[in-house]
Parts: structure tokens; C-alpha cells; sequence
């Protein structure tokens, strides 16, 4: 409840304040072109971020039963043991940002901040930059996205080669 009264408070505050100010938003050259790259990026990230839910749905925990070696039979002398993780795959996640056992809502976190930071670093690229001793011109958002878009893409069909379907 606390927290909720100073966060009122807050935006009362701070609408105050922007009565006083203009926002005058950056002028854009962003393009449909640019935005068919953003969307072939997106999708490809999805397909990756699905690949990566099988992954996560596909664990399976398994108990280790430690038996007293005088009664291996015995199974009230057995002590189960931690549990550990296996995939069907027989894969571990690669990506060091998830580690090897994500859970899906780590996932989830990490393929929606990817997502909104690609196309937020994309609007924010300038089109073009002047290089230096008259060596022309570089095309920065368009070299960035189709990169991107080339790692993401590899990235996919590397998990479709080894069998990580993409599921719902």
C-alpha cells in the first residue's frame, strides 16, 4: 500500500512538471524497408525463443535412489538423492545469459528484453554515416539489421539440425 501511495504521488508529480515542457520526438528516416528487416529479425528471434521453450519443456527430472551397500534391496534404507535435470534432446542451453537449465520465465524475460532492445537499438541507428578521408558512405541500421538477422537465422537452422522443432 505504501508503495502504491508514493507511486501515485510520483506521477502526480511528475505531470506537473511536464506541463512546462515539449517533447519534440527526434525527425525519423526510417523506412519500410527498414521495417521488413525488423520484422524478418522478429521472427527469426521467435523461432529461436520457441526453440528454446522445447527445450526448457522438454526436462525431465529424475531422482537418484543411494542405497546402504549392506541392503541394496532394501528400499527403506535408501536415501533419495538431489534431483537432476535431463533433456529428451540430450542437449544443454548454450546461451550463457539463460545457462544450462533456464526456466521458462527466464526465457521469457530474456527473449522480450532481446526483442524490445533490437528494435530500439534499430530506430535509434542513424541510416547512414560519412566515413572518414572520403572512403563513401556505411549504411549502419541496414548493416546491423540484415547481421542480425544472418546470426539469428544460422542460429535457427543450427537448432533444426539437431532435431529442436519449434512447438507452442
Amino acid at each position: 500500500m505504501k508503495t502504491a501511495i508514493i507511486a501515485v504521488l510520483l506521477l502526480v508529480s511528475i505531470s506537473s512538471f511536464a506541463a512546462d515542457f515539449t517533447f519534440d520526438p527526434p525527425k525519423s528516416d526510417w523506412s519500410s524497408s527498414d521495417t521488413y528487416r525488423e520484422l524478418g529479425f522478429q521472427g527469426l528471434w521467435l523461432i529461436d525463443a520457441l526453440q528454446t521453450h522445447q527445450i526448457v519443456k522438454s526436462r525431465q527430472a529424475t531422482t537418484l535412489l543411494v542405497c546402504a551397500p549392506f541392503a541394496p534391496r532394501r528400499r527403506a534404507l535408501c536415501q533419495p538423492t538431489v534431483s537432476y535435470t535431463t533433456y529428451s534432446y540430450g542437449l544443454l542451453e548454450q546461451n550463457h545469459f539463460l545457462g544450462e537449465h533456464p526456466t521458462m520465465g527466464a526465457v521469457n524475460r530474456y527473449f522480450l528484453a532481446g526483442s524490445a532492445l533490437h528494435a530500439g537499438v534499430s530506430y535509434l541507428l542513424p541510416e547512414t554515416i560519412t566515413l572518414p578521408f572520403g572512403l563513401g558512405e556505411m549504411h549502419v541500421r541496414k548493416d546491423w539489421q540484415y547481421a542480425t538477422i544472418g546470426l539469428s537465422g544460422a542460429n535457427d537452422l543450427h537448432n533444426f539440425s539437431l532435431g529442436i522443432g519449434v512447438g507452442f
